[in-house]
């Protein structure tokens, strides 16, 4: 059994609370700072997700960002020297493995997206419950536009999520989905403005403890279930293209904040 102490400050990118009442919240960030997606994030987001499974003292999961984004841009610098993914990223399970990851939790999952989600959107909107600020959005810059295959999840999330024609159109031109439009869409199922996101979400959590841990481990596995089962069938097909291809190019753009 994890211990909350022993991990809650193992992992750089994420800052990590928890409730008396077991309520967890897991914020991005890059140094305090809004977050970056990086190479190091792909490798620790997937243990992270494990020890916070492994701990019995955890009862609901908070995922959320730092200031106005939750993943507003990713930074491949450190991989610009070689055409291959170095070690320390082939090492590591990658995106597959941090979904992998993210369906094993026996508790359920809150998102609160505080702003735009233009990496790695997957993790957002495959939550439990998505809320969503209003100048929150949805993107895939880290994929085709920037010169992936899309991997990680992406495909197969966006397709059953909005359909094949709605995601496709999104894969291929990074399109933009407004928080407006999300909901419309039926991705996010509530819009609360920025300053009242995380109480919403506690609220909506503490509503959850009302019912026995057994009652909220097994409607999280049942509600899951097809969508775990289409991960698997689609993620290995996909990852095995998305890393073919960056051998063959080398590494893709970088999509960093501005300056």
């Amino acid at each position: 059994m994890a211990r909350f102490e022993e991990y809650r400050n193992r992992y750089r990118d994420f800052a990590m609370e928890r409730t008396e009442d077991g309520i967890l919240t897991l914020r991005f960030h890059s140094g305090g700072e809004p977050f970056v997606w990086s190479i190091r994030a792909v490798r620790d987001l997937d243990p992270a997700l494990q020890d916070i499974a492994h701990d019995r003292d955890n009862n609901v999961l908070i995922l959320t960002g730092t200031g106005d984004q939750f993943i507003g841009a990713i930074d491949y610098r450190p991989m610009q020297e070689g055409r291959t993914f170095p070690y320390p990223f082939t090492a590591s399970s990658g995106g597959h493995g941090n979904l992998e990851s993210l369906f094993a939790l026996h508790i359920p999952v809150i998102a609160a997206v505080n702003g735009p989600a233009r990496v790695h959107s997957e993790l957002a909107v495959l939550s439990d419950i998505v809320l969503a600020s209003p100048n929150a959005l949805f993107q895939d810059l880290s994929h085709f536009v920037s010169g992936l295959v899309p991997g990680d999840g992406t495909n197969m999330t966006w397709q059953m999520l909005i359909g094949p024609n709605r995601a496709r159109y999104f894969m291929w031109t990074g399109q933009e989905i407004s928080a407006k439009e999300a909901h419309a869409l039926g991705v996010v199922n509530e819009i609360v403005p920025r300053e009242k996101l995380l109480a919403r979400a506690h609220d909506i959590a503490r509503a959850m403890l009302k019912q026995p841990k057994l009652v909220r481990k097994h409607t999280r596995q049942l509600l899951i279930r097809n969508i775990r089962k289409t991960h698997f069938d689609e993620a290995a097909l996909a990852d095995t293209l998305e890393i073919a291809t960056w051998g063959y190019y080398g590494p893709p753009a970088d999509v960093l904040p501005e300056t």
